[in-house]
């Protein structure tokens, strides 16, 4: 028997002690008891409810710790992945999504360790940058701010090389181009999207293009829930 279930066993007999009918002094002394012990049982009531909340709240923290420690393990291996390939292009929409942020920290901290840079088409900046300028296109205005930060930090150069445009409605298709044209020239790919379809096109091309490289889907380790504007 714990604590609290004796403290209530003891106020069971004191009440029957009283329906029962005793002298005065003790009937006295028997509600002075029960006065006394009765807030020391809700106490211990309410203290095992507290310790119950406490112990739930413990197990949710290390559960979100373990999960979080999972998530960054699988992005750290897809960057090692990439970081294997010397032709790395990230989607649009990658950019474009803020739940992607520990995915750009770590890549972040990775490409400074090995010293290396990230090399954006002019074509898909372009994009972004004509995207930008339209009304509520605040994604695409806080994927800029991440391309400059970068950039500002050394870890990404814009590719001037071929400064053509791509039409609005194509540019994924076209990313897939400007990457896998660079794999002939025997350049190893590789490819971070979350666009079902995209990837699809992605895994074909590799295959056919090059012996070396990773198609990474970001969507499989961070959820992208929030909607963007088209």
């Amino acid at each position: 028997m714990n604590k609290s279930t004796a403290i209530f066993a003891i106020i069971v007999l004191v009440l029957i002690t009283l329906i029962v009918g005793l002298p005065w002094w003790v009937k006295v002394l028997v509600s002075t008891l029960l006065f006394c012990l009765a807030p020391l049982a809700l106490g211990t009531h309410s203290d095992t409810k507290e310790k119950a909340l406490q112990e739930e709240v413990r197990l949710e923290t290390e559960s979100k710790k373990l999960k979080d420690r999972k998530k960054s393990d699988a992005l750290q291996t897809e960057i090692n992945q990439l970081l294997e390939c010397n032709n790395i292009l990230i989607a649009s929409d990658v950019w474009m999504t803020r739940e992607f942020g520990p995915f750009f920290m770590q890549l972040s901290k990775s490409l400074k360790t090995q010293g290396r840079s990230l090399s954006m088409p002019y074509m898909q900046f372009d994009y972004l940058s004509e995207k930008s300028s339209q009304r509520n296109q605040s994604s695409v205005k806080f994927a800029i701010s991440r391309i400059e930060q970068l950039q500002k930090d050394n870890l990404l150069t814009i590719d001037s090389t071929d400064s053509k445009s791509s039409p609005q409605d194509a540019i994924k298709q076209t990313e897939l181009t400007l990457l896998f044209s660079k794999a002939n020239e025997g350049m190893s790919a590789g490819f971070v999207s979350y666009d079902k379809d995209q990837l699809i096109r992605a895994r074909h091309l590799a295959q056919t293009h090059c012996s070396v490289h990773h198609i990474c889907d970001i969507g499989s380790i961070i959820s992208p829930v929030s909607k963007r504007e088209n």
